[in-house]
């Protein structure tokens, strides 16, 4: 017969294992799935040196191209917030960063990318524009998942998604870009953020 001390230990014990074991199962529910891996990528940047994704930052990633004539002009202003958010949070540049990728790199020459970031109070030392062939373009785009397709008038019809990407290169969570006039959720993706953040 175990003695009511020897009860009361056990009972403390088993408590304590129980509580960290509903932590560790709560832990687990809120970790963001893990959607897709993505491929190093060693692209052109055009306001600094060129861009690889092996580099241990949280990556927000959005594919845009300069003629495009709502959705992503409205999604880079977005992003400015969010450059903003991430900067308030003292995270930008070192922990975060913000990565655009142009799917019409024919048109979108480094020049003309950078004339179009001057439109936008974009901080280089945290934001990323890219650029490269159509090839390599097109097999990025694949590993997102996102759909594209340039018409002969210069028209770039695509999927209209962000990517949160983590250090290890996993696609964590995909958000919707500014479409209709419909801002870009910059709470959910900070949410999202310190999530990963907290992994």
């Amino acid at each position: 017969m175990l003695s009511s001390k020897a009860k009361l230990s056990v009972v403390i014990i088993l408590t304590v294992i129980s509580m960290y074991l509903i932590y560790m199962l709560w832990n687990i529910q809120q970790r963001l799935p893990i959607i897709e891996q993505v491929d190093d990528i060693h692209f052109e940047s055009v306001l600094n040196e060129d861009y690889t994704f092996q580099n241990e930052h949280l990556k927000v990633v959005a594919f845009i191209y300069t003629k495009c004539p709502d959705i992503c002009p409205m999604t880079m202003y977005d992003l400015t917030f969010l450059q903003a958010k991430l900067k308030d949070e003292q995270i930008f540049g070192d922990r975060v960063q913000i990565v655009t990728i142009t799917l019409d790199p024919e048109f979108d020459t480094a020049d003309t990318l950078r004339k179009y970031a001057s439109n936008f109070a974009i901080d280089s030392s945290g934001w990323f524009i890219l650029r490269d062939s159509e090839s390599e373009t097109k097999i990025v785009a694949n590993q997102f998942q996102m759909n594209y397709k340039k018409d002969e008038n210069g028209f770039v019809t695509h999927s209209t998604k962000l990517y949160l990407v983590d250090a290890e290169n996993k696609i964590r969570s995909v958000h919707d870009m500014n479409v209709a006039g419909k801002e870009v959720n910059l709470e959910e993706i900070m949410e999202n953020i310190e999530r990963l953040l907290d992994e």
